[in-house]
C-alpha cells in the first residue's frame, strides 16, 4: 500500500468511482442523483439537473484521465503539486462554474405578500 504507483492511482479510481455513481443513478434510477441530495433546496429544471450531472461525470473522467497522464509521464513532485494545487483550483474553478450555471438555471420562487 505504500507503492508510488498504486497511491497515484487511487486519485483517478475515486474519480471514477465518482463518475460512474453519478452515471448509474441518472440510468439506473433515472434521477439525477444531484437532484436527489440537492433538490429540496435548489429548484431547477430537470434538463437543468440532468445536464448539470453530466457535465460533472465528464468532469471527474477528465481529472481521472489527466491524473493518469501526469502521474505516468511527469516527475513524482509535479505529479504531488499537480494533487494538491492542480486538481484543487480545477475542482474550485468548476464548482463556481456549477454554482454560476444552478444560479441561472433556478427556479424563481414568487413571493407573496
Amino acid at each position: 500500500l505504500r507503492d508510488d504507483w498504486f497511491i497515484k492511482l487511487k486519485v483517478s479510481v475515486v474519480y471514477v468511482a465518482i463518475a460512474a455513481l453519478l452515471l448509474g443513478g441518472l440510468l439506473w434510477k433515472k434521477r439525477s442523483p444531484l437532484q436527489a441530495m440537492m433538490g429540496k433546496d435548489i429548484k431547477l429544471p430537470e434538463h437543468a439537473w440532468n445536464k448539470l450531472t453530466y457535465a460533472w461525470i465528464i468532469f471527474c473522467g477528465a481529472l481521472a484521465a489527466l491524473n493518469l497522464y501526469i502521474a505516468e509521464y511527469w516527475s513524482q513532485e509535479a505529479w504531488v503539486n499537480f494533487k494538491v494545487f492542480g486538481i484543487l483550483g480545477i475542482t474550485l474553478v468548476f464548482t463556481i462554474g456549477t454554482g454560476v450555471y444552478m444560479y441561472r438555471h433556478a427556479e424563481q420562487e414568487e413571493q407573496t405578500q
